[in-house]
């Protein structure tokens, strides 16, 4: 394998025409010296790397984490409203108060106070609608888990084939 990958070097290195041979052999030392040191992975490092770095399975952690969390929320009641205002006042200040001849003032002033009473029946199903939908994202990373190692795995044993079908020739 080496020889063939000597030879193949070699080739380039004459396609280049460096004035001095001195320059071939500094860069044939120094792609030998990169090709002897790379690293190689096994499937178990490549797996774990897939598990842990891949941005489609992070997205699916964190809208599983956003569903939980809808899903907790999904009992929690209306805050309760408060207010104060005029009521059917006229602009003009001078009609608020009444005067001698009998007229009331025009305008009032209104309280309201207002809560919503939730029905329990709906929170609960809000909230098992959120939790599925929860399961269903852990699955969805699960199903998407499984493709990408499925792809790795077919790739990385193909391409130890290739290095044994190199070796032979």
């Amino acid at each position: 394998m080496l020889k063939t990958l000597f030879n193949i070097i070699i080739s380039i290195l004459k396609f280049i025409r460096p004035k001095k041979s001195c320059c071939r052999v500094v860069a044939l030392i120094f792609v030998c010296n990169s090709i002897s040191y790379s690293q190689t992975l096994t499937f178990e490092q490549i797996s774990d790397s897939i598990k842990k770095n891949n941005p489609m399975l992070k997205m699916y952690d964190a809208q599983g984490t956003a569903y939980q969390s809808y899903a907790e929320g999904a009992k929690s009641w209306m805050p309760p409203q408060v207010g104060a205002g005029f009521f059917m006042t006229p602009y003009n200040t001078a009609m608020w108060k009444g005067d001698k001849m009998g007229n009331n003032g025009m305008g009032s002033v209104m309280l309201q106070g207002e809560q919503m009473i939730p029905n329990y029946s709906k929170l609960n199903a809000e909230k098992n609608y959120m939790q599925s939908m929860s399961n269903m994202e852990v699955a969805n990373k699960g199903i998407t888990l499984n493709q990408l190692l499925f792809e790795a795995k077919t790739n990385f044993y193909q391409w130890q084939i290739l290095l044994r079908k190199v070796l032979i020739v």
